[in-house]
């Protein structure tokens, strides 16, 4: 074993000696970043949401999300695509 694999192997066995950066500063820009795209989707939502409310094959769609995930059509898929993508967004930002 050489290499990264015996430093690993020797960090295993002895914690004290595991000493690995963190990346804060590279860390704290990325939550920067998904925060502001986070921030943008959440704005269109609100956008679609508003649409929807105004259209009649639509209008449950805030209170029935079997509805929203089982639309048909490009406009009424297009909330719940944005919905799922804000999902994995809100994942990766608790972690």
């Amino acid at each position: 074993m050489d290499g990264y694999g015996r430093i690993a192997h020797l960090m295993t066995r002895h914690p004290e000696f595991a000493i690995v950066r963190r990346f804060g500063k590279l860390s704290c820009q990325d939550l920067l970043y998904l925060q502001a795209e986070i921030i943008y989707l959440e704005a269109e939502l609100a956008q679609l949401s508003e649409r929807d409310r105004n259209h009649h094959d639509r209008r449950d769609f805030a209170h029935d999300w079997w509805s929203l995930a089982h639309a048909q059509g490009g406009e009424a898929k297009e909330r719940w695509k944005k919905t799922l993508k804000m999902r994995s967004l809100l994942r990766q930002y608790s972690k």
